[in-house]
C-alpha cells in the first residue's frame, strides 16, 4: 500500500512516529520560551499536514493565518502563511489555499521580498493548473518569472519551470513543453533538488 505522500505505508508510519516525537519535543521546548505563538503553530501545522490528522491540520492552518492577519509579524508572516496555504491545498480546498497564498504574496510584497513573492506566485500557478484555470495559471507564472533573479538555481526555479512545462502540455504546445523540460533537468541538478527530481 502507498500513502498520499507517495512513500510506502510502512516507511510513512516510521517517519510519522519520528515526526510526532520531534514535533512534541519542539513545541514543549518552545513553551515558556518567550517566542510568539505562531512559531509553535508553524511546527504543528507542518507535522499535522505531513503525518497527522488532515482535519486538525486545516484547523491549525486557519489558526496560524488568523494569528498572522492580526499581528502581521514580518518577516515570518509570509512564510507561515505559505505553510498554511500548502496545508489547505493538501487537506482543505483550492479556494482557501488560493486565498492563503494571495495573502502571503501581499505580505511578501510589503517587505519587498521578491523570492517570497515568486514562491507564492509559483504555488498559485500550480493550484490554478490543478483546477484547470489556465489563464490564471499563466498570469501567476508571469508574476513569478518577473520576481525571480536571473540565473538563480533553487527549488523555486525547478518548480516554476515545471509549471511552465505543465501549462504548455495542457495547451497541447508540445514544442514549448519539451523546451521547458530540457531546461528543467539542468536546473534540478544545479539546485540539488532531489525532491523535484521525483
Amino acid at each position: 500500500a502507498r500513502t498520499g505522500c507517495g512513500r510506502p505505508a510502512t516507511e510513512s508510519l516510521w517517519y510519522g512516529k519520528l515526526g510526532k516525537n520531534v514535533s512534541q519535543i519542539a513545541v514543549q521546548s518552545l513553551n515558556g520560551s518567550g517566542l510568539t505563538p505562531d512559531v509553535g503553530l508553524s511546527i504543528e501545522v507542518v507535522y499535522q499536514c505531513s503525518f497527522g490528522d488532515g482535519v486538525k491540520a486545516v484547523e491549525i492552518a486557519n489558526e496560524l493565518l488568523a494569528y498572522e492577519r492580526e499581528h502581521n509579524r514580518l518577516p515570518p508572516a509570509s512564510r507561515y502563511m505559505r505553510y498554511a496555504g500548502y496545508t489547505l491545498l493538501c487537506h482543505g480546498n483550492a479556494d482557501d489555499a488560493i486565498a492563503a497564498y494571495e495573502e502571503a504574496f501581499s505580505t511578501a510584497d510589503q517587505m519587498h521580498a521578491p523570492l517570497s513573492m515568486a514562491s507564492c506566485a509559483a504555488w498559485l500557478a500550480s493550484i490554478y493548473l490543478r483546477i484547470g484555470d489556465l489563464d490564471s495559471a499563466e498570469r501567476q507564472i508571469a508574476i513569478a518569472s518577473a520576481c525571480h533573479p536571473p540565473n538563480s538555481a533553487t527549488v523555486r526555479d525547478t518548480n516554476l519551470l515545471g509549471n511552465c512545462c505543465e501549462l504548455a502540455l495542457k495547451r497541447n504546445d508540445i514544442g514549448s513543453a519539451e523546451a521547458y523540460w530540457a531546461r528543467t533537468l539542468p536546473a534540478i541538478s544545479k539546485s540539488r533538488a532531489a525532491r523535484s527530481a521525483v
